[in-house]
């Protein structure tokens, strides 16, 4: 259930800001969104995630390759590389959104935490 409530939080990011390049995060960055859905998330948890979504079509992770001046896609080799170092951009794909409605369906939004204040 934790995996699909991190795979949710990332697809809401996405398809909140719709840009054909991508939206661009930094890990700690992306990290910083979704703890927000779900605490205690760690790198580790955000790349398997990622790495997920990616394996089933979902979403393209690209990263730029100043060598050639474009976005690469992804090719689920140098980790290290891609995501641990610098900007890297999360894409929608066709698969995107039927996927996250049936998540929505499974996890659901939470409902909102009452705010404490003084």
């Amino acid at each position: 259930m934790r995996c699909k409530q991190i795979e949710y939080a990332i697809l809401k990011l996405i398809v909140k800001h719709p840009d054909p390049a991508g939206r661009a995060f930094t890990l700690g960055g992306l990290g910083n969104l979704v703890v927000q859905d779900v605490p205690d998330v760690s790198d580790e948890d955000l790349v398997n995630a990622t790495k997920r979504l990616w394996r089933c079509g979902v979403l393209e992770p690209c990263k730029y390759n100043s060598d050639t001046g474009r976005f690469d896609s992804y090719q689920g080799t140098d980790d290290e590389r891609f995501f641990w170092s610098g900007e890297f951009r999360l894409r929608e794909t066709p698969h995107t959104q039927p996927y996250l409605e049936r998540l929505e369906r499974e996890v659901g939004p939470e409902p909102e935490r009452p705010k404490i204040g003084f």
